[in-house]
């Protein structure tokens, strides 16, 4: 089931704390607690939800439009909850979606299928790790300047330890532009599969 990797959004209010947005975020993580952070991307004040030392959200305002939330990994449906019942408007601009599988052979079949695809459509195609061993491999689709990527993985050897080396990951990376991020803040983790050329490519593993 298609799951939320990575949840960035700006947030149109103009301090975290006195709109309430903290509270929103704290309840959504419960024993957690609101602490300094670094300042990211300009803007002049960061924050933090975090859990011992483990940060959940990450937060940054002040010079800018908005409030900027990001949470990636397990966290991010977490956070994609919390601003949708925080119910003030807020603009995403990243947010990645993921599918798993644990299927020996998978990665080779879906990646030598998503490389045609990319050949005869003109996509820019990037591939990392030991292509020749068959080993922490990924491969992109689109350039990354590109609204819309696709990535294929080898999350096992990702993982690492004793993670299972079939262990499959396809990620749809989607950075909206302007015009379309309230749109994005609509969608369900299913709905980033179904950007720009992506169902096409789809079509080519079976899907």
């Amino acid at each position: 089931m298609a799951r939320w990797d990575w949840y960035q959004s700006t947030v149109l209010v103009q301090d975290p704390q006195q709109s309430g947005l903290v509270d929103a975020l704290l309840r959504a993580w419960p024993l957690s607690d609101w602490a300094p952070a670094k300042n990211l991307n300009g803007y002049l004040y960061g924050g933090q939800i975090r859990r011992g030392d483990r940060t959940l959200c990450h937060v940054c305002w002040g010079g800018q439009t908005g409030v900027n939330c990001k949470s990636t990994s397990d966290e991010s449906p977490a956070l994609a909850a919390a601003l949708r019942e925080f119910g003030k408007p807020h603009l995403p601009t990243r947010v990645d979606t993921c599918e798993d599988w644990q299927e020996d052979g998978l990665f080779d079949s879906m990646a030598a299928r998503l490389i045609q695809y990319a050949q005869d459509n003109r996509l820019a195609i990037n591939q990392q790790g030991d292509w020749v061993r068959g080993e922490s491999r990924t491969l992109y689709l689109g350039s990354k300047d590109s609204p819309v990527r696709l990535v294929l993985y080898e999350k096992g050897y990702e993982q690492g330890g004793d993670a299972p080396r079939n262990w499959v990951r396809l990620e749809v990376r989607v950075r909206p532009k302007r015009d379309h991020r309230a749109a994005v803040a609509t969608w369900e983790p299913g709905h980033a599969f179904c950007a720009a050329w992506v169902p096409d490519a789809l079509k080519c593993i079976g899907w």
